[in-house]
């Protein structure tokens, strides 16, 4: 593609062109790019190229005659056509010109030569737009010196258009206003700075769900920042429906009882059926790692009750635990038919019935403790998010390893040394080989349920906060050299990972909490 720029101020583009993608465009033959001096054209031995305008007013106006002598001695040294729908295009660059938009760009990126006119922005003579020119275009609605800007705008926006001008060739699908849509946000590592963590998703792996959640972002940000351009936007009727729901006076999104009572029913009998993957491979590294035979033949045993339960739909544990459940409810969710509490209550009392889960809840803690027959009340934890969406994340809690739970209210060191002697203390208690959940900060009760909650996290992995990880692994090097091992008879390995949750907390205290889970870590999510 060849660009002329016909301009009052060749200087202006020096340096411009010279770096970036338009400089590798040059350089590979893509494009070419020449700069018209306006001022060679004029036929006056001053080179005037503007004038007074006839009837008066501020200002002065570009003339006719040297942009029409510059256009017609460049086109006749190739003797092309012009017009609408030809292959050279004449532009004069005009606050009153149609928008440059994404789709106009992409209709320029067809041609092969684009003349582009940077007179006096607000002021040309008219006969050059009614005669000369094959088409207007503006940058916005606001008004420059003159169309030197415009003019550097279109070739960048035009170039990276081009077949070849990017390295990446699917890039420019994912741009804003590609679809009439604003591009999706971005973030980089490290995974939390100053606190501010990426979107889960995006850290997850799964392709499919990266792009869920970056299409459903665009659409936001597009209802949110410019929703004139949702009227022209390609959208499936799924995103439409969330294009309504992001409008002004949007409903919400409503979601059955029923919806939540079959989520946790499926939720609790899967979690208690199937061991999830990443607990499977922690116990197959931790049997490959492990030196005692004793602790290598029980890490064996487990594996094979895993594979068991799975295969013929059984309990992988005696104790299917209390149901704890953790809700992040989207506060653009209504529940409709009853409330929330009592439609994951229902869950639970069908998933221990047809699921034949043993009921382990009784109703009186300290008195007559008689079971409830159904293992309800479930325990329940809420956060309120953004979205119109509910995430529902079931932890069976077996009692063996609830009963090793520990708070303290420590100063703020010692952590290694008190959590390495707790473990040591629950011994073959908690079914080692453990997952250890250690929440730091808040209140007590807050720290209680950091520690539970960072047992959520997929066994092993890393906390993106850097010194919470570095914590971590040297609480895991402490615990693993107790020789506790799995079952409690020896060995090496005797927590399976240590997982970190931390938050601020009042300048006089610093909680810390301790909840294990046993090596049947069964738990198991799904979003409504």
């Amino acid at each position: 593609m060849r660009f002329d720029l016909l301009t009052l101020f060749p200087s202006l583009f020096q340096g411009v062109f010279e770096d970036s993608i338009v400089k590798r465009a040059v350089e590979s033959g893509l494009v070419s790019i020449a700069i018209h001096n306006i001022r060679a054209y004029a036929t006056d031995k001053h080179h005037i190229t503007d004038d007074v305008p006839y009837g008066g007013g501020g200002g002065m106006v570009m003339k006719a005659e040297p942009i029409f002598r510059a256009v017609e001695t460049l086109l006749a040294e190739d003797g092309v056509p012009t017009g609408r729908d030809a292959p050279t295009q004449i532009i004069l660059l005009t606050p009153a010109g149609r928008p440059l938009t994404q789709a106009v760009a992409r209709e320029l990126a067809g041609k092969q030569r684009l003349l582009l006119i940077c007179g006096r922005y607000e002021g040309v003579d008219e006969r050059v737009r009614e005669h000369l020119v094959t088409d207007e275009i503006s940058i916005g609605d606001y008004v420059l010196s003159g169309g030197e800007i415009p003019a550097m705008v279109i070739v960048e926006t035009v170039t990276r258009l081009l077949p070849g001008a990017l390295g990446d060739p699917l890039a420019t699908l994912q741009d804003s206003h590609t679809r009439s849509l604003l591009e999706h946000p971005h973030y980089t590592r490290p995974a939390v700075f100053r606190g501010w963590a990426v979107p889960e998703p995006l850290l997850s792996g799964n392709h499919a769900e990266v792009e869920r959640w970056r299409r459903e972002q665009s659409l936001r940000r597009t209802a949110a920042q410019r929703p004139d351009l949702l009227a022209s936007a390609d959208l499936t009727s799924t995103e439409q429906d969330l294009v309504r729901r992001l409008s002004p006076g949007r409903p919400v999104r409503e979601v059955s009882c029923e919806a939540v009572t079959t989520a946790v029913t499926d939720l609790f009998i899967e979690a208690n059926y199937h061991l999830p993957p990443d607990v499977l491979q922690a116990i197959e590294r931790a049997r490959a790692s492990e030196e005692s035979p004793v602790g290598r033949e029980v890490l064996g045993q487990i594996l094979e009750n895993a594979t068991v339960a799975a295969q013929g739909e059984y309990p992988l544990c005696q104790d299917t635990g209390l149901a704890v459940v953790f809700v992040e409810l989207g506060q653009d969710v209504h529940i409709a038919g009853s409330d929330l509490n009592e439609c994951i209550a229902e869950g639970v009392r069908r998933a221990y019935r047809d699921g034949y889960l043993r009921k382990s809840a009784v109703a009186r803690p300290y008195s007559a403790r008689v079971n409830t027959g159904d293992n309800t009340p479930p325990i329940v934890h809420y956060k309120l998010v953004p979205g119109d969406r509910i995430k529902l994340t079931v932890l069976p809690k077996g009692g063996g390893a609830e009963n090793m739970s520990y708070l303290r209210m420590m100063l703020p060191e010692g952590i290694i040394d008190w959590v390495t002697e707790v473990v040591d203390q629950s011994g073959a208690n908690p079914c080692p080989p453990v997952i250890v959940g250690v929440g730091i900060g808040g209140t007590s009760d807050q720290a209680m349920l950091l520690a539970k909650e960072a047992l959520l996290r997929p066994v092993g992995q890393p906390s993106p906060v850097a010194e919470d990880a570095e914590l971590e692994a040297e609480l895991l090097e402490h615990i693993n050299r107790l020789g506790i091992g799995p079952a409690g008879l020896g060995g090496r390995v005797t927590a399976l990972a240590v997982h970190v949750l931390s938050q601020p907390c009042h300048i006089a205290s610093m909680p810390v909490a301790v909840n294990l889970q046993c090596h049947s870590a069964r738990r198991k999510e799904a979003v409504i």
